[in-house]
């Protein structure tokens, strides 16, 4: 429900990074321990979902991995096995969580189906504020100065 009020108040979203499967975090004794996302799915996934979904602009920051390059993978036609349900399927409250979605008549949107609106939509689909060729340029640069140039000329855009 945050998300998607967040995803209501704004005007654009933009992906930068975001985890996606199991990732290993140093606690407060000095112990590492592997742990997953807490949401239905990766959160910057549901969020990106979201918007495009709403039909909001977004700008996908590929250049320094996670969810980000995953779409733009996705959006370039290659597959991704971490979008895949019997990758997701490992983290420990999914099947739980899938099932508590299914009992209370929530609509369960799966990895297929995600993937499938995403390449539909294309990358001026979701984004129409930037040229093809400049959202290339967002999904592989790491460069500062041009990502901020390529975010303030579409945001302008915006309607």
């Amino acid at each position: 429900a945050m998300r998607e009020w967040a995803t209501r108040q704004s005007d654009a979203r933009i992906v930068l990074g975001g985890t996606f499967g199991p990732t290993v975090k140093t606690i407060a004794n000095g112990e590492q321990k592997q742990s997953w996302y807490a949401g239905r799915i990766p959160g910057l996934l549901e969020e990106t979902m979201s918007s495009i979904l709403a039909g909001k602009p977004v700008f996908v920051l590929g250049g320094f991995g996670g969810v980000a390059a995953m779409l733009v993978d996705i959006l370039a036609g290659k597959d991704r096995h971490e979008l895949q349900w019997g990758y997701q399927s490992q983290a420990p409250h999914s099947v739980s969580m899938r099932e508590l979605y299914r009992q209370q008549g929530i609509n369960w949107l799966g990895y297929d189906e995600m993937v499938q609106i995403i390449r539909e939509k294309g990358i001026c689909g979701i984004n129409p504020l930037l040229s093809e060729a400049e959202h290339q340029l967002l999904f592989y640069s790491q460069d500062p100065l041009l990502i901020s140039r390529l975010l303030i000329k579409g945001l302008a855009a915006l309607p």
